[in-house]
């Protein structure tokens, strides 16, 4: 495991008390990349893509974070 995925989870979720939610996309992503393992990103990835109206892509963040999840 990665510890740049923690530390880009915790600096997206300061991205998107800031409005930056583009910013935070981003930083998740690279979270996802570094320890693909890590449920937490997808989590909140599927929260951005709710709030963008793109229920397929949440439903696909959502259904990868309960299975990394166990």
């Amino acid at each position: 495991a990665s510890a740049k995925a923690p530390a880009r989870t915790a600096l997206a979720m300061l991205l998107l008390r800031e409005g930056k939610t583009e910013e935070a996309r981003e930083a998740l992503e690279q979270a996802a990349a570094a320890d693909p393992a890590f449920d937490l990103p997808h989590s909140i990835l599927s929260a951005i893509h709710l709030s963008r109206k793109d229920t397929a892509a949440a439903e696909a963040s959502a259904l990868r974070a309960s299975e990394l999840a166990g």
